[in-house]
């Protein structure tokens, strides 16, 4: 059963999309954003930093070597994309977007382009990070990596939606699959806060 939109009820993909500038979203996710913004001053530029930091990862991981990309919690697609970044380095490479949200994924399959001149795959499905069987057996990972061979596996923004448990468990498990030589970028909200702001976590 295919994923139902609604646009009337805000939706975190969406609205992240909002704050970082992008233009697949509805009234309902703007508003909602700019409730979160006007409470939290810092959302936006840690949002803006955060997808600065995950390309200048990108770059730097393809400009490595590495040719597997295991991206999980992809969000809504936002220009320059994970594929983007590295295909422009290394054709070839191939990349898999994993995300729990199967409307974050049909946007993603719909929004998604295809790098000029680019040999690698691109592959897209729908999984829970806590569940790290369910991605690694995937015909759309299992069937496109070697994991023999090292892979990057990039967890952007996510993990301090599952809480500290789940997230060292999920970790530790991720790592415990990728052979010597891969690498794993991470990046997560924490509650430190600006002294210059005086913001509360």
């Amino acid at each position: 059963m295919g994923a139902t939109l609604d646009n009337g009820i805000p939706h975190a993909a969406r609205i992240y999309n909002y704050v970082l500038g992008g233009k697949d979203n509805f009234r309902a996710d703007r508003d909602a954003g700019e409730a979160m913004m006007a409470a939290s001053p810092l959302l936006a530029p840690s949002m803006r930093a955060n997808r600065k930091f995950m390309t200048r990862a990108a770059r730097h991981l393809a400009e490595q070597g590495f040719t597997q990309y295991l991206d999980i919690g992809t969000g809504l697609p936002l220009s320059p994309n994970l594929h983007e970044t590295v295909q422009q380095i290394i054709p070839a490479a191939d990349v898999v977007y994993v995300d729990n949200d199967p409307l974050v994924l049909t946007h993603a399959r719909a929004l998604l382009q295809e790098v000029p001149g680019a040999t690698g795959r691109l592959g897209y499905i729908e999984a829970d990070m806590r569940e790290p069987d369910t991605i690694f057996s995937d015909d759309a990972v299992a069937g496109v990596f070697d994991f023999s061979r090292p892979v990057a596996v990039t967890i952007i923004a996510i993990l301090q939606l599952i809480g500290d448990d789940d997230a060292r468990r999920v970790v530790t498990d991720i790592v415990s699959r990728l052979a010597p030589g891969s690498a794993l970028v991470i990046s997560t909200v924490v509650p430190d806060q600006d002294p210059a702001l005086g913001l509360k976590p």
